[in-house]
């Protein structure tokens, strides 16, 4: 492991909201719904992974303590995550027009 490795973790509720949005996309097609699963993967690996600080703390009613980022997606889904010297925790990956304001992190 590198000095600035952290281990990465993944929430059930991550999982859970990631199989959903799988079912969904591949609703007509089941190829195109792991191909979106495998593109989110290779998102995290080479975009927040090797610098999760470089997106936003989320400053919204899902996150009043600011402990959590949030990563955009293709335009319409957002990742969340927490960040610790130890562990890179996924927390949530949800469209953006689905449960505004009723979904909490915390």
């Amino acid at each position: 492991m590198t000095p600035n490795a952290r281990q990465v973790r993944y929430s059930r509720r991550f999982l859970g909201t990631l199989h959903e949005i799988q079912e969904y996309v591949g609703r007509e097609n089941d190829r195109r719904g792991r191909q979106f699963v495998s593109a989110v993967y290779d998102f995290m690996i080479t975009v927040i992974e090797p610098n999760p600080l470089a997106f936003p703390q989320d400053a919204t009613k899902l996150a009043p303590s600011h402990e959590f980022r949030r990563a955009v997606f293709l335009k319409n889904y957002v990742l969340f995550y927490r960040v610790t010297t130890e562990f890179l925790d996924y927390l949530l990956i949800q469209h953006t027009s689905r449960y505004p304001g009723s979904l909490s992190l915390e």
